[in-house]
């Protein structure tokens, strides 16, 4: 049971880190939730807080030394399916969020982002206690059937209460009772009309999540006439004319009188989720999106020519960005005001070539790509069919399954030149995040036509591009190393030497820029260690030390994705690795290691031991020369040893 509200909320903490647990009930109370809290950091002390100081909701770090969340969820689910846990962790990929919220977690939320607790408890305890009135409210509906006929005024006042949709049915089938939510919910039918119903016999096509059709004989209230089995959490999409589908989650549950084998009726409740999943597919969406604009980003600095960028960036719209159709059209200063289409890609590329779209203050000028040439600004068109601009096109456009579409206007510095259109399969398809990543998209792809229109224009491109990655770069290597004030200045000392020592050995000046990216942040993976394990005074723990050796692969991981033109990726994976394969983490010898990664091996040991850390003193230039000396060979790459020694003892090297 929820507490009641003048009972303080009991919050079971799953943390081995009092200090966050303390953040965690800090945050909460400056909210002003009134809570009592009782924190355990063991899978066996968890169990018994469980039973002895019964929790009214659960807030489980992700990851413990000999526990983890995942556990507490499924141990959770065991004893009580309805108590609410929500994970707090401080970092957590998608995959293991995904795993966790179909364990039954209720959210997740990041220590980083732990303003967003106070109302995702709230929020979780508010569904916990509907799930709860839902399942009282069946039970009733259960109990009551016994004495349905002396009981039956308050019966239907129960049920016409509810915020749910409530639909009896009879063993055939028929409708037989049905409360206003239910109509409501079901976007038109009269409680009248729904009578005599049956699930195979409604007015609207029904469909799956994955927009298959949904078969009458599937039907929750179906299958448990069928079966007598009950049905819970079904998900079904209702599609009416002329709107988007309502989508509903259903629970269906058989009705039996006393010695019954078979459900005389079924009694079926569902509730609308179609926000829920409108927020999961502009989620992804948006995601989409983000890989769109990463591979037109490449496509801008990979592209030889200008005809091979527009063809690439239209493949890129529909094979990355799912979109039906897209397509690039240039202006022409002719009398009709034409738009000349010079690349597409996509479905029922003819569209393209018929629509005879102008950008002259005409009918046919009026549509979006029109529009967006003559006025400099984005158009969205998010229904096809209701639009009154679109009516020149319309008829094709549906008959295409184009049912929305947004153009953006291609720019130089004097005028709009040009524009690049999408269109898409769904209504309402382009969300503000969406449109703000297009138009990105678009001004690079305006900046790569430009640029590839001047002789020069390639290697702008790139440079453009490859700023933008240093900075990038930068920006990482700042958060890092606000994290550890330890180390600050650490992987800049370590990103100079190694240059010098690159330089020193002969390597090209394009290998030597990579060699400084992937110093600058060498050891971003430390990102995802405790700061309290990375500026602890004493020595490390055996655990201790395992967590910090995987910065090297969660470094690897977070960079992998940045296509730099350097291997900056692996020369972060492989600067722990050394000559006899006795480094980290996959072991690697001698020529399978990186002249990056050895290089960058030698310049952190040198930094490192010349710096002070949180448990010893800095222990001098002659200590890290002498070390890299006599792991040269062995473990060290005998060139970057060399060139490391020449350049501190015969040419005066210093750390800036």
């Amino acid at each position: 049971m929820d507490p009641a509200p003048d009972r303080s909320l009991k919050i079971l903490i799953l943390e081995d880190e009092p200090t966050d647990a303390e953040l965690v009930e800090r945050t909460l109370r400056k909210a002003g939730l009134k809570i009592v809290v009782e924190r355990t950091a063991t899978g066996r002390g968890f169990a018994e807080a469980l039973d002895k100081f019964k929790p009214d909701i659960i807030l489980a770090d992700y990851k413990l030394p000999d526990f983890d969340g995942l556990a507490a969820v499924k141990l959770v689910r065991k004893k009580d399916p309805e108590l609410p846990v929500i994970a707090v962790s401080g970092f957590i990929g998608d995959q293991a969020a995904v795993e966790l919220i179909r364990a039954g977690a209720n959210d997740y939320v990041l220590k980083d982002r732990l303003a967003r607790l106070p109302s995702a408890v709230q929020r979780a305890m508010a569904e916990t206690e509907g799930r709860r009135e839902r399942k009282r409210a069946e039970e009733a509906l259960r109990e009551s059937e016994v004495k349905l006929r002396e009981s039956e005024a308050m019966y239907r006042s129960l049920v016409a209460a509810m915020a749910e949709g409530v639909v009896f049915q009879a063993a055939s089938g028929d409708v037989i009772a049905t409360n206003p939510a239910a109509a409501r919910i079901l976007g038109g039918p009269s409680e009248r009309r729904l009578f005599g119903l049956k699930s195979d016999t409604v007015p609207w096509p029904c469909i799956r999540e994955d927009g298959t059709p949904f078969p009458a004989e599937s039907h929750p209230s179906m299958v448990t006439l069928r079966t007598g089995q009950p049905q819970q959490d079904v998900v079904m999409g209702l599609c009416q004319p002329d709107r988007a589908p309502t989508w509903i989650s259903i629970n269906s549950q058989p009705l039996l009188f006393a010695g019954e084998t078979a459900p005389h009726a079924v009694v079926t409740t569902f509730h609308d989720i179609t926000g829920r999943k409108q927020a999961e597919r502009a989620l992804h969406r948006l995601n989409r999106t983000l890989r769109t604009l990463s591979a037109a980003d490449a496509a801008v600095v990979r592209a030889t020519t200008e005809q091979e960028l527009l063809d690439e960036m239209c493949r890129i719209g529909v094979e990355f960005g799912g979109y039906r159709l897209a397509w690039i059209g240039f202006v022409e200063h002719d009398e009709a005001k034409s738009i000349r289409p010079v690349a597409w890609a996509g479905e029922h590329p003819e569209f393209v070539q018929t629509a005879n779209i102008t950008w002259a203050d005409t009918e046919r000028g009026r549509g979006p790509t029109g529009t967006a040439i003559r006025t400099g600004e984005v158009q969205i068109n998010q229904d096809v069919a209701t639009n009154p601009n679109m009516l020149p096109w319309r008829a094709d456009m549906l008959r295409y399954g184009f049912n929305a579409c947004i153009t953006l206007p291609l720019k130089n510095k004097s005028e709009v030149f040009g524009s690049v259109a999408f269109y898409a399969s769904e209504q309402d398809a382009f969300g503000p995040e969406e449109v703000v990543l297009l138009k990105e998209l678009a001004g690079d792809l305006a900046f790569g036509i430009s640029a590839r229109r001047d002789r020069a224009g390639h290697e702008a491109a790139l440079s453009v591009v490859q700023e933008n990655l240093k900075s990038t770069v930068q920006a990482i290597a700042a958060a890092v190393e606000m994290r550890d004030v330890y180390t600050a200045g650490h992987q800049r000392r370590v990103a100079d030497l190694a240059v010098a020592i690159a330089r020193a050995i002969g390597l090209t000046e394009e290998q030597i820029e990579g060699v400084f990216l992937a110093g600058l942040i060498h050891d971003v993976g430390k990102i995802n260690v405790p700061a309290e394990i990375l500026s602890k005074p004493g020595k490390l723990t055996p655990l201790e030390f395992q967590m910090v050796q995987t910065h090297a692969q969660t470094g690897y991981d977070i960079v992998k994705g940045i296509k730099f033109p350097w291997p900056v990726a692996q020369a972060i994976l492989q600067h722990h690795e050394r000559l006899d394969g006795s480094g980290y983490p996959n072991h690697l010898k001698g020529e399978d290691i990186l002249i990056e990664a050895k290089i960058l091996a030698v310049a952190d040991v040198v930094d490192a031991m010349v710096s002070h850390r949180p448990y010893r003193a800095g222990l001098g230039l002659d200590a890290a020369l002498a070390e890299i000396e006599a792991g040269k060979n062995r473990i060290y790459d005998p060139a970057a040893v060399d060139a490391c020694v020449a350049l501190f003892r015969q040419k005066g090297f210093k750390f800036s």
